[in-house]
């Protein structure tokens, strides 16, 4: 800035409650009509409602081990023969979220499924909802490379019929429901775990085979500094 570009002293004047004021101070043309722009509230989008986990194809995802999986008329389907294992992963990353979906499982034997959520590496070393059957010793609950958290069997949940599901995750805290039901609630060890993806599980075991099926597969992010921020106009200022 040069010395031509400086006003001289007495020249600037603020514009106070309607009235002009001399300041006696020299400032750079400019400035104050910058400095005195009203600036916009910032306002922060609200939480996403829930959306489809999956439009209309699984081109989204990676798989990992042999079990079968398709998606036809809204229906998620994983199927595994003896020894199959494995899951269906999505490339969309989650860490605090709410997951809604109806569920059936059939099966023989221990054939079991589960969701697996905030995965890193192998989901089978990440956090898991297991959705299996206490008669055979596969049960709801949590498990994280061990058993976390057992739910107590629930007698009026039939498996081979569609259950409702909630899987609610935020900070360290899981909270899961069948059929309105609150079945866990467990804090997880590990702290200040990151976002990954969501992955579904379809195993069996030696003499084993079974079919999971998910369906009205819904998504809700819970927490705002996941997502890509934009301002919204504020309506006033329109």
């Amino acid at each position: 800035m040069g010395v031509r570009d400086a006003a001289k002293p007495g020249d600037c004047k603020i514009n106070i409650n309607g009235e002009s004021q001399k300041t006696g101070a020299s400032v750079p043309r400019g400035f104050l009509s910058a400095w005195t722009e009203p600036v916009p509230p910032i306002r922060i989008p609200p939480d996403e409602s829930l959306r489809p986990l999956f439009e209309s194809s699984l081109e989204a995802t990676t798989r990992t081990g042999k079990p079968a999986w398709n998606w036809k008329d809204g229906i998620l389907t994983g199927t595994s023969k003896p020894t199959e294992r494995g899951f269906l992963v999505t490339k969309e990353e989650f860490r605090d979220f709410e997951l809604q979906c109806e569920f059936e499982l059939k099966g023989k034997g221990r054939f079991n499924s589960g969701i697996s959520f905030r995965v890193s590496g192998s989901p089978d070393a990440s956090p898991h909802f297991n959705l299996g059957d206490a008669a055979v010793d596969e049960p709801f609950g949590i498990f994280f490379k061990e058993w976390k958290l057992r739910a107590e069997p629930e007698d009026d949940i039939n498996l081979t019929e569609w259950n409702q599901l909630k899987l609610r995750v935020v900070g360290d805290q899981i909270t899961g429901w069948i059929n309105g039901k609150q079945v866990v609630e467990y804090t997880l060890e590990q702290k200040g775990l990151p976002a990954g993806p969501i992955a579904f599980q379809s195993t069996a075991g030696k003499d084993e085979q079974g079919t999971i099926r998910f369906r009205n597969l819904q998504v809700q992010r819970l927490n705002q500094s996941e997502r890509p921020w934009s301002p919204i106009k504020d309506p006033e200022s329109s």
